[in-house]
């Protein structure tokens, strides 16, 4: 799922999801997130993802996106961020589990 301003779709509200087994080619596996995009996610998990930088979740490009009561496990980025790569955003997480990424 790819989050921008430049594609209309930079705000949605995702609750109760699984994110598995997706592959970025270099951002964002499971969600990459750009261009002041500003999603929420509630109760979501990535799981299985990979990508060079944030398998799971990809935040740049001034972002803002929301994350709470998240699960992020065994998510492999090759470069960096196995479960979040964030740079140049404002990642808001709360409530979340991090496991073997």
């Amino acid at each position: 799922m790819y989050n921008s301003i430049l594609t209309g779709s930079c705000s949605p509200a995702l609750m109760n999801v699984i994110f598995t087994g997706n592959t970025g080619s270099t951002y964002g596996g499971g969600v990459g997130n750009d261009e002041e995009s500003s999603p929420t996610f509630t109760n979501v998990t990535f799981y299985g993802n990979t990508a060079s930088f944030g398998a799971g979740i990809s935040n740049r490009g001034n972002s803002n996106p929301t994350v709470t009561n998240a699960t992020f496990t065994e998510n492999y980025a090759s470069a960096k961020g196995g479960a979040v790569y964030s740079n140049g955003s404002h990642l808001n997480m709360s409530s979340s589990i991090f496991w073997e990424n």
